[in-house]
């Protein structure tokens, strides 16, 4: 049974320098586990809360929004721009899958990284490292001749994506303490189903005045996110003695282990979903790989081998903290399986034009983001999140459920209608579901218990594309080529 209360945290992160909110008094610990403060530490807390809370905070907020920003509507916004790109540099049709395919592998890969980066050196550093690596791949891609530099640079783009999508969620739970925290993430992350609902539309108008701005546009953002996040993000780090003393904390080990199963098994769902049949050697020998090397990886995190473990195994020490992992990879499935294949029933059933597919696409993804501000603010109100998961779900059912019903008839109100109810289910969960993992966690474990939420979902956008593309491709109607880089956040 999920624990229902979210404890109050009164000055979880007095570490920080200027970047605290104040939270609410609570008066429902989570198992009786949360000691009640003296009344001068609450004053002294309060009025430190209260002198720290300065518009230095909130720039940094928005600076994290826009980053999340750029990042989500490089995403999508390719997925209206592939044919256009591929032929304009006579990449065979089959092969363009990994415009796409690059990204997510590098972003996935790398987040395990990120995050021991971050707690050795800060926050800072990476994340700017982050953002200058998805801006420089950027450059990359939009000065490219041939396929090998695009390739090249969607990778660079994949790794700075990656650490800003885990870098985010850190620093905004680093900066509000535990009760308020669905309400910022849900601001924060709003901003990323904004720029995941432009991305197709900017798309399509962008690439017929040529593809090459689609990435040029990324450089002034990025140069703002730099400069911003340069001047204002300071958040202090952990100092060490000696550079040995910092090497010695890097899980290098589990870091090999963990990077080679999942590019295993991410290569595996990348060619069951696109290149090859699912029984081929091709898909079965990485899945293989990927899933032994994965049990080798939390075998050797476990033992006392591994000093420095990437991946605490008391992380998965609560019936709380396992489902709620196992809740946003669930999430992340359906929320892409959804905008993948709507756009292919637009354009695949309804004949409609990319550019049409990306509008009729805007009910679903605008709706997602109300429900995660909506949703963020009420848990933050009542402090219980148990019931937002039941309606998520329910709502999220529902509304796949009303999906089968669509056919080539079906009026344009029936399918708006049915693309509202799901987003709602899954905007709140996304929101909902962070906060409780971390209820029961230490402050210690907020960087890499958000890291490992992050890359939960990242690995099931995986899944999302791969698991409908084999069922889709076993249905023998005419059908445009398939995008599956409509990823959202």
């Amino acid at each position: 049974m999920l624990a229902q209360e979210l404890p109050s945290i009164q000055s979880e992160n007095l570490r920080n320098e200027g970047l605290s909110l104040p939270s609410r008094p609570s008066s429902q610990p989570i198992e009786n586990k949360t000691k009640t403060l003296s009344p001068r530490i609450e004053e002294t807390s309060e009025r430190l809360d209260k002198e720290r809370r300065t518009w230095r905070l909130w720039i940094v907020f928005v600076s994290l929004c826009l980053s999340l920003l750029t990042v989500s509507i490089d995403i999508t916004i390719i997925s209206v721009a592939l044919t256009t790109i591929a032929h304009s540099i006579r990449w065979a049709d089959e092969k363009y899958i990994w415009l796409s395919s690059a990204f997510l592998l590098a972003s996935t890969v790398v987040q395990p990284i990120i995050v021991q980066l971050a707690n050795i050196f800060g926050r800072r550093w990476p994340m700017i490292v982050s953002v200058a690596l998805f801006t420089l791949g950027s450059g990359i891609i939009g000065g490219a001749k041939n396929v090998a530099t695009i390739i090249a640079g969607r990778t660079v783009q994949g790794l700075g994506a990656g650490g800003q999508f885990v870098l985010v969620e850190i620093i905004a739970c680093d900066m509000v303490p535990l009760r308020e925290r669905g309400k910022y993430l849900g601001m924060v992350l709003s901003s990323g189903a904004i720029g995941s609902t432009l991305g197709p539309i900017l798309g399509g108008v962008i690439a017929g005045h040529g593809w090459r701005w689609i990435f040029y546009m990324n450089i002034p953002l990025g140069g703002v996110t730099l400069l911003v996040q340069g001047c204002f993000l300071r958040l202090k780090a952990k100092k060490n003695p000696t550079w040995a003393s910092t090497l010695a904390k890097i899980d290098v080990v589990g870091g090999l282990l963990f990077i080679g199963s999942l590019s295993a098994v991410l290569l595996g769902l990348i060619m069951c979903g696109s290149l090859y049949g699912r029984g081929t050697y091709h898909v079965i020998v990485p899945l293989v790989l990927g899933f032994m090397g994965w049990v080798g990886f939390q075998v050797y995190e476990a033992t006392s081998l591994c000093k420095k473990p990437s991946v605490p195994a008391h992380l998965f020490g609560t019936r709380t903290s396992l489902i709620g992992y196992f809740l946003g990879f669930d999430a992340a499935v359906l929320l892409l399986w959804a905008t993948t294949f709507l756009p292919v029933y637009f354009m695949g059933v309804l004949e409609t034009s990319p550019l049409t597919a990306g509008v009729y696409l805007l009910p679903f993804m605008l709706f997602s983001v109300p429900s995660r501000i909506v949703a963020g603010g009420i848990m933050a109100k009542v402090g219980k999140y148990r019931p937002f998961h039941f309606v998520s779900f329910a709502l999220s059912a529902v509304g796949f459920g009303l999906f089968t019903l669509l056919d080539a008839n079906s009026h344009k109100v029936m399918w708006a209608c049915f693309s509202i109810i799901a987003p709602i289910g899954m905007g709140v969960l996304v929101i909902t579901v962070l906060p409780a993992i971390q209820a029961n966690l230490s402050d210690a474990d907020n960087a890499v218990s958000a890291a490992l939420f992050s890359f939960m979902r990242s690995f099931g956008f995986m899944w999302g594309t791969a698991i409908p593309s084999v069922i889709f491709n076993k249905v023998e109607v005419p059908r445009p080529p398939l995008s599956d880089s409509r990823t959202p956040i």
